[in-house]
């Protein structure tokens, strides 16, 4: 038995089935573009703020913008101060930082514990690390020093110019001079 169709019929077919193909590319698309964390590479990634080689992955930091790019950043201070310098109209889609005590571990920026003026030195100089959030903090504070603080707290000093750390809107950060030093100095003494 023969069938024949009509050229109606295997329009409308073909017209269904580009239907269900645009639909189910659509979501693989839309899939695709949501970046998940992945390991930094000592030496072959650069920090999108600083521009410098990442070298120890213990103190990065990973942002995937809102249009799902993944950022590598070779510290807490210059994911912070890049997500602060993002438009309030495109924040990132989420922030993580690496587990100081298992680099390989990302944890949500919100929700890590971070020690800031510890012991431990970040490429950057601020002293900045995050461990899970349930990590024990007295353990923290008695092995490494320093104090706690949160992302927002993080936010917070990478904002603050007197605090030495000045997120422009170029790629990389300024640090204070001796005389940017003595000059804050000079005019809290008046």
């Amino acid at each position: 038995m023969t069938s024949t169709l009509s050229r109606r019929d295997v329009l409308s077919t073909m017209a269904s089935t580009m239907a269900w193909l645009a639909v189910g590319g659509l979501g693989l698309s839309t899939m695709a573009c949501t970046a998940s964390p992945r390991p930094l590479v000592p030496g072959e990634d650069s920090c999108a703020f600083c521009r410098m080689t990442i070298d120890d992955a213990r103190f990065g930091a990973l942002v995937v913008t809102a249009k799902g790019r993944l950022e590598t950043f070779d510290s807490i201070e210059c994911a912070a101060a890049y997500v602060q310098g993002l438009a309030d109209s495109e924040p990132p889609r989420t922030v993580w930082v690496a587990d100081f005590s298992a680099p390989a571990r990302w944890v949500d920026a919100t929700r890590a514990v971070y020690l800031h003026g510890s012991r431990l030195r970040s490429p950057m100089g601020r002293e900045l690390v995050a461990f899970a959030a349930d990590a024990d903090t007295t353990t923290l504070l008695a092995e490494h020093g320093g104090t706690l603080t949160t992302w927002s707290g993080v936010r917070a000093l990478v904002s603050d110019p007197v605090a030495g750390f000045r997120p422009t809107a170029g790629p990389s950060p300024q640090r204070d001079t001796a005389a940017d030093t003595a000059a804050r100095a000079s005019a809290h003494a008046h």
